[in-house]
C-alpha cells in the first residue's frame, strides 16, 4: 500500500485479503453456504473496525479501545485475540496494541 493513499476509519472498508475473510470462511463451511448469522457478522464488522483504528492512531490502549467502541473489556480482548492470531496486530507491552507488518489489502 501506498504511502499517499489514505486509510479511511470506515465500515465500509473491505479486506480483501485479511484473515477475517478467512474467518468468515471458516464460520460458513461450519453452518453451510448460506449468510452468516448477524452477530457473527456484527464481530467481524468489529474486528475489522478494531484494526482500522489501530492501523490509524499507530499504538494504542485496551482501554481506548473500549472507549472508542463502548464495548467491555473482555470484548476487546477477545477481537484483539483474533487479529494477533492473524498476525494483525501485537502487543508491544501490557494493554498496547499496534498493526504488525503483514501486507493487507484494501479496497474502499
Amino acid at each position: 500500500m501506498s504511502a499517499e493513499k489514505k486509510i479511511t476509519y470506515d465500515e465500509e472498508v473491505i479486506f480483501k485479503q485479511l484473515s477475517v475473510e478467512g474467518l468468515r470462511h471458516r464460520f460458513e463451511k461450519r453452518i453451510g453456504s448460506g449468510s452468516l448469522k448477524p452477530s457473527t457478522n456484527r464481530m467481524l464488522n468489529r474486528i475489522k473496525c478494531i484494526y482500522m483504528f489501530i492501523r490509524k492512531n499507530g499504538i494504542v490502549t485496551t482501554q481506548e479501545l473500549v472507549e472508542e467502541f463502548g464495548i467491555t473489556p473482555r470484548t476487546i480482548q477477545r477481537d484483539l485475540n483474533v487479529l494477533a492470531y492473524n498476525d494483525l496486530v501485537i502487543s508491544p507491552s501490557r494493554g498496547k496494541w499496534t498493526t504488525t507488518q503483514k501486507k493487507v489489502k484494501m479496497s474502499s
